[in-house]
C-alpha cells in the first residue's frame, strides 16, 4: 500500500482519537458485534431457541469468511495503524495483518445474511448500524486503517454474494446426496478450513474440534435428540441460559488439561452443544420431544 494513502488514513484514525478515552468503552462494546465469539454466540441462540435452519448456515459463513480473511491477511501482510505510527494508540488488542478488516468483512457477512433471511425493518437497521459502527469503532481503536475497512467491505460482499447465489443449488445438492457426502462437505471441509488457520490463530484447531464434534452430531445422533424449538419467549430464553452454563462448565475443565487429552474433549464440546443440550432441554421440561422429520445438512 503507498504509504500516502496510509498516512491520509492516519490522519481519520488521529482526528478520532481525540475523543479518548470519553469514546473507549462505547467503541470497544461496538467492536464486540463484528468478534467471531459473538457470532458464536449468535449462533447457539439461533440452534437451541430461534430458528435451526439459519443457524446451520450462519456456521458455514462464519467458517468461510474466518478462512478468507486469515489467508488474505497473510497474503497482504499490511501494518497496523499502531504498528506504522507511534502516534496512534493500541486501543484493541489484533494479531496478523491489516488489510482486509475481519471485523468489518464479519459485518458484511453475518449481518447481511441475517438481514436478507429475516427480512423485517429491525434486521435490516441492525445490519445497517452493525456495518457502519463497527468498521469505525476499528478506526477509533487504532486497530485499521481506512483502506482496511475497504477491502473488508469487498470481500465480504463478494462472498455474501456468492454464497446467496450458489445457496439454492447447494441445497438441492446436499438433500439428494448421501450422508457420507453431507458429512464430507459440511462437516469435514470446514473443520480443515479452520484447522488451515493453525499457524494463524492459535484456537482455530480447536474450533475445528469443536464443528467437527458439533457437525458429526448433527448428521449421525440427532434424530433421538430431536426436539420441538418452539415455545414461549421465557422458555426460548431459558434455554440459551441453560445451554450456555451447560457448555460453560466443561470450557475451564478443558483448559487446564494437558493438551493431548484436551483435544478430544473439544470434539466432544461440540456434540454436546448439538445434541446433549437439547436433549437436556427436553428432560428439564424446556422443550418438547416431538419427533419431526429428518432435518438435512443444509436444513
Amino acid at each position: 500500500m503507498p504509504t500516502s494513502i496510509l498516512d491520509h488514513g492516519i490522519g481519520w484514525i488521529l482526528w478520532l482519537q481525540q475523543a479518548h478515552p470519553a469514546l473507549d468503552v462505547p467503541m470497544s462494546a461496538i467492536t464486540l458485534l463484528g468478534e467471531a465469539t459473538t457470532f458464536a454466540l449468535l449462533i447457539l441462540l439461533l440452534y437451541w431457541s430461534l430458528d435451526r435452519r439459519l443457524a446451520v448456515r450462519l456456521v458455514l459463513l462464519l467458517v468461510i469468511t474466518l478462512a478468507v480473511n486469515g489467508w488474505a491477511k497473510l497474503i497482504l501482510s499490511e501494518p497496523r495503524p499502531f504498528e506504522y505510527d507511534p502516534r496512534v494508540l493500541a486501543l484493541d488488542s489484533a494479531t496478523g495483518g491489516g488489510l482486509p478488516s475481519g471485523h468489518t468483512q464479519n459485518a458484511v457477512v453475518i449481518w447481511g445474511y441475517l438481514a436478507l433471511w429475516v427480512r423485517r425493518r429491525w434486521s435490516t437497521a441492525l445490519a445497517v448500524f452493525c456495518l457502519l459502527a463497527v468498521p469505525l469503532s476499528r478506526l477509533y481503536l487504532g486497530m485499521h486503517f481506512p483502506t482496511d475497512l475497504l477491502g473488508g467491505y469487498l470481500l465480504g460482499a463478494a462472498i455474501l454474494w456468492a454464497f446467496r447465489r450458489a445457496e439454492p443449488a447447494a441445497v438441492r445438492g446436499l438433500d439428494g446426496a448421501g450422508l457420507p457426502w453431507r458429512i464430507a462437505l459440511t462437516v469435514l471441509a470446514p473443520a480443515l478450513l479452520l484447522l488451515s488457520l493453525g499457524g494463524l490463530e492459535s484456537v482455530a484447531p480447536l474450533a475445528a474440534l469443536v464443528v467437527l464434534g458439533a457437525g458429526l452430531g448433527y448428521h449421525l445422533l440427532w434424530p433421538p435428540a430431536r426436539e420441538d424449538i418452539r415455545g414461549t419467549a421465557l422458555q426460548r430464553a431459558l434455554r440459551f441460559l441453560v445451554g450456555l452454563g451447560a457448555c460453560g462448565a466443561l470450557v475451564p475443565l478443558l483448559l487446564v488439561l494437558p493438551a493431548p487429552a484436551a483435544l478430544p474433549g473439544w470434539a466432544l464440546l461440540g456434540l454436546w452443544a448439538a445434541v446433549g443440550v437439547p436433549w437436556l432441554f427436553v428432560r428439564l421440561g424446556l422443550a418438547r420431544a416431538r419427533p419431526l422429520p429428518r432435518l438435512r445438512s443444509a436444513r
